[in-house]
C-alpha cells in the first residue's frame, strides 16, 4: 500500500547522517520511517526518521544500510545474542520451597485432604 508523501523539515538531516543521498525533491516521493538509531534531532530537539522508498537497495545498499553498516549491526546482534541467559532462573527461593513442599498428583497441586482418597 503506498504511503502518502510527507514533507518534514528534519528529513534531509536524517538522510545525510544515515549516509543516504539526498533526493532531488522530498515532496514528490514516498517517505518511510527510519529506525530510531538513524533518526536525527532537528533544531527544536524533535527526532525525525524519514527517507524515500526509492533509496532502498540502491547503490549497493541492503535495505537502507550500506554493507559495512549492516555488518556492524549484525555483529552487534550476534554479540548480544551470545550473552543471553538460557538457563532457568529462580527469582524467589521462598516460593520455590513452598511449591516443592505442597502435595502434587500428576504435577498439579492438590489439597491435603484429596491425598487421602
Amino acid at each position: 500500500r503506498p504511503i502518502p508523501a510527507v514533507s518534514h523539515p528534519g528529513a534531509p538531516a536524517a538522510l545525510q547522517q544515515a549516509g543516504l543521498p539526498l533526493p532531488p525533491s522530498i515532496d514528490n516521493g514516498q517517505l518511510v520511517t527510519l529506525p530510531s538509531a538513524l533518526s536525527v534531532p532537528d533544531a527544536n530537539g524533535n527526532t525525525t526518521g524519514t527517507f524515500q522508498m526509492e533509496l532502498l537497495n540502491k547503490d549497493g545498499r541492503i535495505g537502507i544500510y550500506l554493507p559495512e553498516a549492516r555488518r556492524a549491526r549484525i555483529a552487534r546482534f550476534h554479540a548480544k545474542r551470545k550473552m543471553r541467559i538460557w538457563r532457568k532462573r529462580i527469582k524467589y527461593d521462598c516460593r520455590k520451597k513452598l511449591a516443592d513442599s505442597r502435595p502434587r498428583i500428576k504435577g498439579r497441586f492438590v489439597k491435603r485432604s484429596d491425598m487421602d482418597e
